[in-house]
């Protein structure tokens, strides 16, 4: 994932840019590494390592480096699985956002890999793209409103993001394309293999023009 890393270490690293001494004291590959985990709250290693586009050994430097003071967290949840990090009650605070600490629920690890896996590959297709996550997004809109998984800007369109693994209630994907239509260029559904079926229905129906659904990329799709 070269091209992901060359288009978007620049805006990885911008937010935590002039947050004090500490943070500038630290290589460009461990603020792109905060930035990132302030972006998308929780990241296994493997997909780390290929949002950063180098080496694992180096990647796991700059995680020790971060460790060591403070700023990360990790856990291996599930045998087999790779260990996850997410930022520290003092890393969030030194992201200086709106952000909450938590720590991820294991139920939401599906999830939160298939939505990383939605940003590798959407910047890997349009490195020119802007990915905005929902914790960068969340307040944005209105308290009643749904707020995408993420909105990834190219061309100068606002595309609303949807990875969806499980099924929802007719009446409530209506609402979330009637909100997500009203406010962006294109509405994009990745699915499992369990919504992706229920979600081309959706679109066959026709009453969405905006609507685009696709199966969840897997790793090497791009």
């Amino acid at each position: 994932m070269h091209a992901q890393k060359q288009s978007n270490s620049g805006h990885l690293a911008r937010g935590f840019r002039g947050e004090g001494a500490a943070v500038q004291k630290v290589g460009r590959r461990q603020r792109e590494l905060l930035e990132l985990l302030s972006e998308q709250g929780a990241v296994p290693f493997d997909q780390l390592v290929r949002f950063l586009g180098c080496k694992r050994s180096r990647v796991e430097g700059s995680l020790r480096g971060l460790e060591q003071r403070g700023w990360i967290e990790k856990r291996q949840f599930l045998a087999g699985d790779a260990r996850w990090f997410w930022l520290s009650r003092k890393g969030v605070g030194l992201a200086g956002r709106a952000h909450r600490y938590t720590v991820p629920n294991v139920r939401s690890l599906p999830h939160r890999r298939a939505i990383n896996e939605t940003r590798l590959f959407l910047c890997d297709r349009a490195p020119a793209g802007r990915w905005s996550s929902e914790r960068a997004i969340h307040g944005v809109a209105g308290s009643a409103d749904h707020v995408p998984d993420a909105v990834f800007e190219v061309s100068g369109e606002r595309h609303a993001i949807e990875v969806e693994l499980s099924r929802k209630p007719p009446r409530e994907v209506a609402e979330i394309l009637h909100q997500h239509s009203l406010r962006y260029d294109a509405v994009i559904y990745f699915c499992g293999p369990h919504t992706y079926r229920l979600m081309k229905r959706v679109q066959a129906e026709g009453r969405w023009p905006k609507l685009i659904v696709q199966q969840l990329p897997r790793r090497g799709s791009s």
